[in-house]
Parts: structure tokens; sequence; C-alpha cells
């Protein structure tokens, strides 16, 4: 009788992901207006709460320089982090860009005001793994917001 405790499914290869982010990168630009739709309700969905962030997380770094611009003109003063899985993606982020995937936040605890992720989350294979890093490096009274 085996003592371990099961393995997470895997139900999204994350190296073939990977592969096909960085694959789709050289053409994203003229496919980006889902993801910048998206981010503009992220970012429409911030204003209505009255508070200022000072650190901030994005994960998922396609069109981040969009989202992280926004970020800035409205939390001049913030620190913006950008994590992605594909290297090509986090090249273009103008925040600090930081490889990993989006299940494992190498962040310390409670160390940012607001966490977003915009398509971010949808091929993850332990959601609620991602939702427990991303409740652990928020601080107590820090804000997600996150569309799928």
């Amino acid at each position: 009788m085996s003592t371990s405790t099961p393995s997470q499914p895997v139900i999204f290869n994350r190296r073939q992901i990977r592969q096909n982010r960085d694959r789709a990168y050289p053409a994203f630009a003229s496919h980006r207006f889902l993801i910048r739709w998206c981010h503009d309700r992220l970012i429409d969905r911030l204003s209505d709460i009255k508070k200022s962030f000072s650190r901030i997380l994005v994960i998922g770094a396609r069109d981040a320089s969009y989202l992280t611009s926004q970020l800035q003109q409205q939390y001049e003063n913030a620190d913006i982090y950008v994590t992605d899985c594909s290297l090509p993606f986090l090249k273009d982020a103008s925040a600090a860009a930081i490889q990993s995937e989006e299940d494992f936040l190498p962040f310390a605890n409670n160390c940012f005001d607001l966490v977003l992720s915009g398509f971010g989350l949808h091929t993850v294979n332990d959601l609620p793994g991602a939702f427990y890093h991303i409740q652990r490096v928020l601080k107590p009274d820090g804000a997600f917001l996150a569309a799928f």
C-alpha cells in the first residue's frame, strides 16, 4: 500500500504550450485585439477600486507593454512585474520580466498589492495551485483581477 498522494493530472503539455507561444510571437501583433480588449476591461474594473497600488504583478505577458503602460499611467510610482512561460513575449514587457509558470510564482509571501491576469490562467494544470500562489503573494488587503 502506497502512502504517497496522487500527483496532479497533466491536462496541458506545458512544454508544448511554451513552444506554441514562442512560435506564435512573431505574428501576435496582428492578432492581439482580443487581448487588448481584455486588458482594457481589467483597467476599467481597476478604476472601481478606490485604492492605490505600489507593487503589481501581471501574469501572462501577451501584449504586456500595452497593459503595463496603462498601469504606469494610473499608478505612476508602482513597481510592476510581469511573468510568462514564453521568453519572446517577456522581451516586450516594459516592466521587470520573470519567466515562470503560471501555477508557480517565484515571489515572497505578501509582496504584491495587485495581481492581474488577462488570459494568462486558462492553460494551467493546477488551477487551485495557481490560486494558492496568487493568494500567497498578495498582501492581506490586495486585489486580484483575472479574465479567462
